[in-house]
């Protein structure tokens, strides 16, 4: 049963066109989302999630467009919005100085002393971050990114079809 469901998933996957209802496949690049998403994972993204008027929230996994390497795209996870003041206490985050629950680390984050600890975000900036803080490149290293750069929201892990969840 298993293996007609991969073969059906398969085929769909490689006949739709995702174009017409706003879906794009990307592959998960590295392990900086661990244990959520893991490098070859396969992911479905709604590229029409976000408008002007239905900006990102936070805890949303996104795909987005690294600011500081062009032409490459990554998964993060949405942590500050904008107008918002964040900055790391130790091993957690704060958001307006509350701290903010975040029950998809699995490790204590270590932060590098060159890390900024802080930052102000203006109107249409986020702030993002990898779930594997210790392996992530992410607004620690470019800083705030602008709403132009996501390019949608991680809606399901379809790939390894054994794995297919909807990553939260």
């Amino acid at each position: 049963m298993l293996a007609i469901l991969k073969l059906w998933l398969t085929i769909a996957l490689r006949i739709t066109s995702f174009k017409k209802i706003s879906l794009a496949r990307f592959s998960v690049d590295g392990n900086s989302m661990w244990p959520t998403l893991v490098h070859g994972d396969k992911i479905l993204v709604d590229v029409k999630a976000y408008t002007p008027d239905k900006q990102p929230s936070r805890s949303d996994i996104v795909v987005l467009m690294d600011p500081g390497q062009p032409g490459v795209r990554c998964v993060k996870r949405i942590i500050g919005l904008p107008d918002e003041y964040i900055r790391v206490n130790n091993s957690f985050m704060m958001v307006n100085e509350e701290r903010l629950y975040e029950p998809y680390i699995q490790k204590a984050p270590k932060l590098p002393k060159s890390s900024p600890t802080q930052w102000i975000t203006a109107k249409g900036e986020f702030i993002v971050l990898g779930d594997f803080r210790n392996d992530s490149r992410d607004s620690r290293t470019f800083g705030p990114v602008d709403y132009s750069l996501i390019i949608g929201k991680v809606l399901l892990k379809y790939w390894p079809i054994t794995k297919w969840t909807k990553p939260s």
